[in-house]
């Protein structure tokens, strides 16, 4: 299959917002709020996935609920040589959430997810294996999921978005 363009129009913009939103929200609900039906909002939906704007669906667990009240942002200052190795234990380490490839000196950026403080000491002594590892505690979140909203408008029209090739 060849590569289809696909603009992200006013319409897909509101569909992505509502989906950001409420992945779980229906069909004929969006609908509802964009004046399409639902097999409209269908067919854009799966162009949006072709396209890989919308890459999947997520839920968000409630940390502080499953016993997992700390989180933490590391960064570390891989050795030299070390950046495979740091990625393959991020890997393993059900603690760390993301992991980040970031400019500056600190080369690596995670977010990690613990029981207590120990349980966080003893991520950060596991990460000095591969790097001076330095942690933040993370005291509040004011803003803890922004949906990714249209950029400002420039000339030129729709922002044009490319379906993957099959």
């Amino acid at each position: 299959m060849g590569r289809a363009a696909h603009d992200m129009d006013d319409v897909n913009w509101r569909i992505l917002a509502l989906l950001q939103e409420n992945a779980r929200i229906s069909f004929s609900e969006i609908g509802r709020q964009v004046g399409l039906t639902s097999t409209a909002v269908a067919e854009r939906v799966r162009r949006l996935e072709d396209a890989r704007v919308v890459r999947s669906y997520r839920i968000v667990p409630g940390d502080n609920e499953l016993g997992y009240p700390i989180t933490a942002f590391v960064t570390v200052a891989v050795h030299h040589g070390g950046a495979s190795q740091l990625v393959r234990l991020c890997a393993d380490l059900p603690e760390v959430i993301e992991c980040h490839h970031v400019t500056g000196e600190d080369g690596y950026l995670l977010r990690v997810r613990t029981t207590s403080v120990p349980h966080l000491e003893e991520v950060v002594q596991r990460l000095r294996r591969v790097g001076d590892p330095s942690a933040s505690i993370v005291l509040s979140t004011p803003i803890e999921h922004k949906p990714l909203a249209r950029p400002a408008a420039k000339s030129g029209g729709p922002t044009p978005i490319r379906a993957r090739s099959a």
